[in-house]
């Protein structure tokens, strides 16, 4: 009997085994959903408790706190942006008064400038004005102790001046003709040439004989378009002559005597 026993309960075993496995799995899940339930019924009743305020005046609130925080920061800005244009206002204002500062000091220094410069153009032309009525002086010196005919002289002395003025405007003239002129071929050249060296050939013959004589004129810059002016001055006196004469010879040869009083 006992042996049956053993044999059955050997057979039994496994099930047993398997049925309290079983057993206490359902019991872990069992308990498993009951927490679960506990928690969502703890979240139900927190999502069902009654507010304490309707939900438009929440809104209300939300709003308004976040309006107060955009006009807290419009205020802000506006703070920010009024200290800005005051700082740039000063930078202007420091920038224009230093612009104008140093414009007006560099217009004083110009005019500084501009007026030694004036000095000093003056100073120079004044200087060779004395160096030029020294030499005259000095000539007309040495031309008291030669003790010359005054009446030969003033011929000789107005017949040098009058070729250097004659020879100075047919240069000129025939500088500008050839200029103009559309014929420039050889042969004109050569003629262009054979004419200038036969008026320079007589103004250096005039001038040399003016020689120790150059100090006592003057000899004006004459103008592009003055060869064309008869009356266009060329030379004139430094000082009056020992006979109290003062020459003035125009550009075409004319030769003028004046007595300077």
């Amino acid at each position: 009997m006992f042996r049956v026993i053993v044999r059955r309960w050997k057979l039994l075993a496994p099930l047993v085994c398997l049925y309290v496995a079983l057993l206490a799995y359902y019991a872990n899940r069992t308990m498993i959903l009951a927490r679960a339930n506990e928690t969502a019924a703890a979240k139900l009743r927190v999502v069902a408790a009654p507010s304490s305020e309707p939900n438009w005046l929440k809104a209300l609130r939300k709003e308004q706190e976040r309006l107060k925080s955009d006009i807290q920061a419009i205020t802000e800005l506006q703070k920010t942006l009024a200290g800005l244009t005051n700082e740039v206002a000063a930078a202007e204002k420091q920038n224009s008064e230093t612009w104008f500062a140093r414009s007006s000091e560099l217009q004083v220094a110009i005019e500084q400038a501009r007026t030694a410069l004036q000095e000093t153009i003056q100073w120079s032309r004044d200087w060779e004005r004395r160096k030029i009525f020294e030499a005259a002086e000095n000539r007309l010196a040495e031309k008291a102790a030669l003790n010359l005919d005054p009446v030969k002289e003033q011929e000789r002395i107005g017949k040098i001046l009058s070729e250097i003025a004659r020879s100075t405007r047919e240069r000129m003239k025939l500088h500008d003709s050839w200029r103009m002129s559309s014929d420039k071929s050889n042969e004109a050249r050569e003629k262009f040439m054979t004419d200038l060296q036969k008026i320079n050939a007589g103004w250096l013959k005039a001038t040399g004989e003016l020689g120790a004589d150059t100090p006592l004129y003057e000899e004006i810059p004459i103008g592009i378009d003055e060869p064309n002016k008869t009356e266009a001055i060329f030379f004139r006196s430094v000082i009056p002559d020992l006979q109290g004469m003062s020459v003035t010879v125009l550009l075409d040869g004319t030769v003028k005597w004046s007595e300077v009083r």
